[in-house]
């Protein structure tokens, strides 16, 4: 075996070809070094991290590769002092795992802060694969959901409020949009064309999610202050709040960012719909949000009047298809005609059957209903929470409501409520298409029309 020591750097731009250039060296240099069997989970953890670069940093970066008889390490330095977070998306998520992935195959991992940004880094050993054995353990080495750092004063920054913000809606929305503008980073970059829309894209995101970090850090302190708990009890905000007064720091840069949001964002969706996207397209309120929050930012940093965010209850969210919506290839009839009281729906969260006994039990004709989306039988108080649940599973694959018990209440034609147990399964259309199916049956007595 070669006894030999090789050290290598290159500087990258944030562009989506540069994890290629960076693994290429790093192929040399393993050859170099005579330690080739590091190189797949070398290659992987590099991947992950560069390509994490070009999509968030939005700066040069300079891979640094350092080989020699027992240990290869490798670093990641940019101009961004954001700290790598691990995220708990699904197994089936687009986007998400990259730094379990790290985790699992490097020996040591971690970052530090530098003056000008951050340095991530990975080392291999003798034997990589034995540090996969405690992943949890070695995720460890990664950022927590601490809020990110405040940006600084300036005369140029005016703070703009986002009225009634909804904090689990927008999370739901970020995670959504994580997955998307991956995918556009990838798509572009297979088809050569330019990323930095896509960066001022994220930036305008990224701004949101600091200022939400840090309200609800404010919202644990204040929660912690009126329950009295001694220091270092757990805080007792184990929910999210409904809805804030969320402050934005905006500069004339940013709200230009913001309306490049609504743009690329509009883009992938028509990728995602034409199925040149791994994601499924956004749902119509998540369209809202974000629609509504670049909005904001941009009128109010002009000195418009702000205007609160007017919610996901409206009866044209119950109306409106997704614009993408294809036709579905899959058998309703032998649902809807079963034994079981059920419904259909499809990705977009439209209604594509539903049996004839369930619709008479909450009062629609099941003709009408067909077409419609499923909100229009979810109370409304209930509408975001239920967009916010399906756009996770959407983006993450994460699947709570399938296959369990469940009691929710079901929104019937005249405004009333009927309580109703679901069992929520899934299942494909000819052409992989996702549909989902709920068998339904009344929880308590419907009320007599007399």
């Amino acid at each position: 075996m070669v006894d030999t020591r090789v050290e290598r750097s290159v500087t990258l731009p944030p562009d989506p070809s540069s994890p290629a250039v960076a693994r290429q060296l790093l192929r040399e240099v393993l050859t170099e070094c005579g330690r080739d069997h590091w190189r797949d989970a070398a290659e992987l953890a590099l991947s992950e991290l560069t390509t994490n670069s070009v999509l968030h940093a939005h700066s040069h970066m300079i891979v640094r590769i350092r080989c020699g008889p027992e240990e290869l390490r490798v670093e990641v330095e940019d101009t961004s002092q954001t700290i790598p977070q691990q995220r708990s998306y699904g197994q089936i998520s687009t986007t998400g795992r990259g730094l379990a992935l790290v985790a699992a195959v490097a020996s040591e991992h971690g970052f530090f802060r530098t003056t000008a940004g951050k340095i991530v880094w990975f080392a291999l050993g003798v034997d990589p694969v034995e540090a996969a054995e405690d992943v949890a353990a070695l995720l460890d080495a990664w950022g927590d959901d601490d809020p990110l750092e405040r940006p600084p004063h300036s005369a140029d920054i005016r703070h703009v409020t986002l009225a009634g913000f909804p904090p689990t809606l927008w999370l739901a929305a970020v995670e959504m949009h994580d997955a998307l503008l991956r995918e556009m980073a990838l798509d572009r970059a297979g088809r050569n064309l330019p990323t930095s829309d896509l960066a001022a894209a994220d930036r305008a995101r990224f701004a949101i999610r600091v200022a939400l970090d840090h309200a609800l850090a404010d919202e644990r302190v204040a929660a912690r202050a009126r329950s009295a708990l001694p220091a270092g009890h757990p805080a007792p905000l184990d929910e999210l709040p409904p809805v804030l007064d969320l402050e934005v720091p905006v500069t004339a840069d940013l709200a230009a960012d913001a309306a490049l949001l609504q743009d690329v964002l509009d883009e992938a969706n028509r990728l995602a719909g034409d199925g040149r996207l791994l994601t499924r397209p956004a749902l119509p309120e998540i369209i809202a949000l974000r629609d509504w929050a670049a909005e904001q930012i941009i009128s109010s940093h002009s000195g418009q009047a702000a205007m609160p965010w007017p919610g996901a209850d409206a009866e044209h969210f119950a109306q409106q298809l997704n614009e993408v919506a294809r036709e579905i290839d899959y058998d309703v009839r032998s649902v809807i005609d079963g034994p079981r009281a059920a419904i259909v729906i499809d990705s977009g969260n439209r209604v594509l059957g539903i049996s004839h006994e369930l619709a008479a039990q909450i009062g629609w004709d099941a003709d009408e209903l067909v077409g419609r989306r499923l909100v229009a039988i979810v109370p409304p108080r209930l509408r975001e929470a239920h967009v916010a649940g399906f756009t996770r599973h959407l983006s993450t694959g994460q699947a709570h409501a399938l296959r369990v018990d469940l009691q929710l209440p079901v929104l019937r034609a005249d405004g009333s409520e009927l309580n109703c147990d679901f069992w929520i399964d899934a299942d494909r259309s000819e052409s992989g298409q996702a549909v989902y199916i709920a068998y339904v049956s009344p929880a308590e007595p419907t009320p007599s029309d007399g």
